[in-house]
């Protein structure tokens, strides 16, 4: 199951079980994972939001100044 985690974040976390793995969508096609986490609790812990935050905002950064191409990691044939 997935859900959007709301607060404007662009930010997006799937759940198998007890398991977290926030991502968000990249030009809107591409998902990148950014954080994977074990909840404890019923709340995401905001230390690891923030995380996923910084991770995309790298990742965003990267893509801006042509440092990563995140189309190399697409499956050849598409």
């Amino acid at each position: 199951m997935a859900d959007y985690m709301g607060n404007k974040t662009g930010l997006y976390e799937l759940r198998p079980g007890r398991h977290r793995v926030i991502y968000f969508y990249m030009e809107g096609k591409k998902i990148i994972l950014l954080h994977a986490l074990y909840k404890k609790s019923e709340k995401i812990p905001e230390g690891d939001v923030d995380e996923a935050l910084w991770r995309k905002e790298i990742c965003q950064t990267l893509k801006r100044y042509h440092l990563v191409n995140f189309e190399e990691f697409e499956e050849k044939g598409e």
